[in-house]
């Protein structure tokens, strides 16, 4: 488990360390968590690693926009709850 605070600094360690499961917060300075989302989504060595979005707010548009993305979103003040029901829809 890594704590990254600026999504730049991730990319070079997905390279090196082969992830399952990445929590990001869609309000992060420089590449925003939507952009980290998209841009995993779209490189086709991470488009497995399922992908977690902490929002604010879940509008129905930001859902669809993360869930096309392969990204499921929870609210940050239930993230706890939202994760583990996501995590029991794993296979």
């Amino acid at each position: 488990m890594h704590g990254i605070t600026n999504a730049e600094h991730a990319l070079p360690i997905l390279a090196c360390i082969p992830y399952g499961l990445i929590i990001v917060d869609c309000e992060l300075p420089g590449i925003d968590g939507k952009d980290f989302v998209r841009l995993l989504h779209n490189a086709r060595e991470w488009r497995a690693i399922h992908l977690v979005a902490l929002t604010n707010c879940i509008s129905a548009p930001l859902a669809t926009e993360l869930a096309a993305w392969g990204a499921f979103p929870a609210r940050k003040e239930a993230w706890l709850d939202d994760l583990s029901h996501f995590l029991i829809t794993l296979p």
